[in-house]
């Protein structure tokens, strides 16, 4: 039964796909750290982001990554405008593909006081003996 809460164990599906990782952000928390879920060793991440609900206030920014590098994925994504908001650090990320089961977290910055949406990564990994 599904409860609501994130797994803590890192997600791989049997077949070849893009898995992903998602996880909704509250502005009016303020400056936070969200972890969006663990992913598994052999993974190479394609994409991160966050998706802009009701843009965030002041100077709100969200950035992803890992414990250590916490904008190595996405850094500062400003989220002050509705849309989604897509990392230009990716495609040089030194941590894009991961050894070993790693946990991932989006870091709210600026302090801000409303809006919402969803940080979000995307990752790919062969099931194929290559």
């Amino acid at each position: 039964m599904p409860t609501g809460t994130l797994g803590t164990v890192a997600r791989k599906f049997q077949t070849d796909q893009v898995h992903y990782l998602s996880v909704p952000i509250n502005g009016a928390l303020g400056a936070q750290t969200v972890p969006l879920g663990i992913i598994p060793a052999g993974a190479s991440v394609i994409d991160a982001g966050f998706h802009v609900v009701v843009a965030l206030n002041g100077t709100g920014t969200v950035a992803i990554g890992v414990a250590g590098t916490t904008t190595g994925l996405a850094g500062a994504l400003v989220a002050t405008t509705i849309g989604v908001i897509k990392s230009a650090a990716l495609p040089t990320s030194t941590i894009a593909y991961f050894a070993a089961d790693t946990q991932v977290i989006a870091t709210v910055g600026g302090t801000p006081t409303l809006g919402n949406g969803y940080a979000f990564v995307s990752y790919i990994m062969s099931n194929r003996g290559a």
